[in-house]
This record gives structure tokens, C-alpha cells and sequence, in this order.
């Protein structure tokens, strides 16, 4: 599967503002699925059926986090998590995965995931962590652009 993308039905203008979710799984079915409901919750939506084919790509400026299936072929989800927390502006991600088990979890939070949920996931369950995710990373870049002022003074 390539990567595509997703926007739900708004103005260019508005789209552009739009919070980002990056899917990473390697079952284009359920992909589609959760870009669905996605969508329907007005999240602009890329998919990626690997590490390797996200990292490929080129971000975009906006807001986002990711949602990564844990066990995906090649780079796995741990050591993607762990690439982009080496970024300069990372990314926050949520696990969602049907092969999860304690010592992925715990390995999975303490490299920082702001949640780690078991497929099938209830979609206001998924839809409160993009929540959080977004509410962490923006704290985050005003964290970072108030220590870049300090610095300029």
C-alpha cells in the first residue's frame, strides 16, 4: 500500500490548520477503516503502511501525532517511536495494536507514547488520546519556542 492522505470536506484555508494524524499499520483494511472515522471526527489523515515508507515522506508544518501498530514489518513500532523522539520537533505517538502485552507497554511509555490501546479500540477512547497527543505536542513547541527566546536574549 502507498501513502495517502486523507482531508475531510473543509475549505483549503482551514485544512491547513487541521491537526495531522499519521496511521502507521501495515493492514490497508484497517487503515481505511480508521481513516474513516477519523475523518468524521474533521482529523486530516496520512497512512502508511510502514516505518520506512513514513520516513520516506516529507511532514508537514501542521499540528499532528501518530498512531503506530506496534509489530509492522521491517523498522518495528518501538523503533520507530524511538527515531522520532531523537527529532528535533517529535511527533507524539499512541500505540494501537492488537499484539500488545505488558513489556511492550511499559518499554512503549517510558520511551514516551502518550497512550498504548488494544485494537479493537472504541473510537472516543482513540479520539481522547489524539487529544492529549496534540494538547502534549503543542505544550511541547511552546516549551521549545519560549527556551529559543531565552536564548536570544
Amino acid at each position: 500500500m502507498t501513502h495517502e492522505t486523507f482531508t475531510p470536506a473543509q475549505s483549503e484555508g482551514l485544512q491547513r490548520h487541521q491537526p495531522i494524524v499519521y496511521l502507521v499499520d501495515d493492514d490497508p483494511s484497517f487503515l481505511r477503516a480508521l481513516s474513516r472515522r477519523l475523518q468524521a471526527a474533521d482529523y486530516r489523515v496520512e497512512t502508511f503502511a510502514s516505518a520506512e515508507e513514513f520516513l520516506k515522506c516529507n511532514r508537514s508544518e501542521a499540528a499532528g501525532c501518530m498512531v503506530l501498530e506496534l509489530q509492522i514489518p521491517g523498522l518495528g513500532g518501538l523503533a520507530l517511536q524511538k527515531l522520532l523522539a531523537q527529532a528535533e520537533d517529535p511527533l507524539p505517538v499512541i500505540f494501537l495494536t492488537a499484539h500488545g502485552d505488558v513489556s511492550s507497554s511499559v518499554r512503549a511509555m517510558k520511551q514516551g507514547a502518550v497512550d498504548f490501546l488494544i485494537k479493537p479500540v472504541q473510537c472516543d477512547q482513540l479520539i481522547e488520546a489524539l487529544q492529549r497527543a496534540l494538547r502534549r505536542r503543542a505544550a511541547e513547541q511552546q516549551t521549545r519556542q519560549q527556551k529559543r527566546e531565552w536564548r536570544a536574549r
